[in-house]
């Protein structure tokens, strides 16, 4: 905690919050702002219909990419443990107007991505309220996880620790029950398939397109840093809890993607779009409503 303290003083604050935070809360964190279930709900069908099946392996090479944008961050998370994230960074390294302007295009791009989410969560928490709302009901259903996930937040670092750490659990228990489950018993293709395009685009473009979907997969892990100052031992475990979220989501996200290929009974269909929902269909033909 002195360290903590002595170190922040040298980047010119004063410690103020308290730190609560271990490292498995501040990875919690990370893996709750990518969200894995959310992302590969949200570019599952995109990628099927821009380059078929064979898309997963886009999705690992971008994969790859992040994690080498991960070990960036995780250094400079090291090197300056102070919440503020990329204007922080920006700003002591380059100067304080690349930093305001990197703080600026920060806080719009987080504002997109959390709206983004929330819009994408209303279907599932409409589901398991057999609820099936109008576009407006389903905006005025985003508000509330908006609203809600506000008020976590005004709890404090221990409220939000608690929520983070069982929605985190069972995001990822359940995501890796579901994935195995599906590869082991309810496969209907074989592996073959994941090579093939199925008759989707195979251009450059369509292929950058897709690359460009899969990041979405994957961002967020930034977020461990933003509560530097809320966890002991920042310089060591926010770097640590940056690479185990970017690792821990790829391999849900990975797994699930190729398990829902695997056991989509009409892969056509998703190609050609006229499924709209493929995730959610493969599932419930799979395990059922329940």
């Amino acid at each position: 905690m002195s360290s903590d303290a002595s170190r922040l003083q040298e980047l010119g604050y004063r410690q103020q919050l308290r730190r609560g935070l271990g490292v498995f809360s501040t990875f919690s964190i990370g893996v709750a702002t990518v969200a894995p279930v959310v992302g590969l709900y949200a570019i599952f069908g995109l990628g099927m219909n821009l380059s078929g099946p064979v898309w997963v392996w886009l999705l690992v090479l971008s994969l790859v990419g992040q994690v080498l944008v991960a070990v960036v961050y995780a250094e400079l998370a090291s090197e300056f443990p102070i919440a503020g994230g990329p204007y922080q960074w920006v700003r002591r390294l380059i100067g304080p107007d690349a930093g305001i302007f990197t703080g600026l295009i920060y806080l719009v791009a987080v504002s997109a991505a959390l709206a983004t989410v929330a819009f994408l969560a209303a279907p599932w928490f409409a589901q398991l309220l057999g609820l099936q709302p109008s576009p407006g009901g389903h905006m005025l259903l985003s508000f509330c996880v908006l609203l809600a996930s506000l008020l976590v937040n005004a709890g404090g670092v221990q409220v939000v620790r608690v929520a983070v750490n069982f929605g985190i659990a069972a995001e990822i228990i359940a995501s890796m029950l579901i994935g195995s489950m599906l590869l082991v018993f309810f496969r209907i293709h074989d592996a073959t398939v994941l090579f093939s395009s199925m008759g989707a685009p195979t251009s450059l473009g369509a292929a950058l397109a897709t690359l460009a979907v899969c990041g979405w997969a994957f961002v967020g892990f930034d977020a461990s840093a933003s509560v530097a100052e809320e966890t002991t031992g920042a310089g060591a475990n926010v770097p640590r809890a940056i690479l185990a979220a970017t690792a821990v989501v790829g391999i849900a996200v990975v797994l699930v993607a190729v398990a829902v290929i695997l056991a989509t009974g009409d892969l056509q269909a998703v190609i050609s779009g006229s499924e709209m929902d493929p995730v959610t269909a493969t599932v419930v033909a799979s395990l059922g409503d329940w």
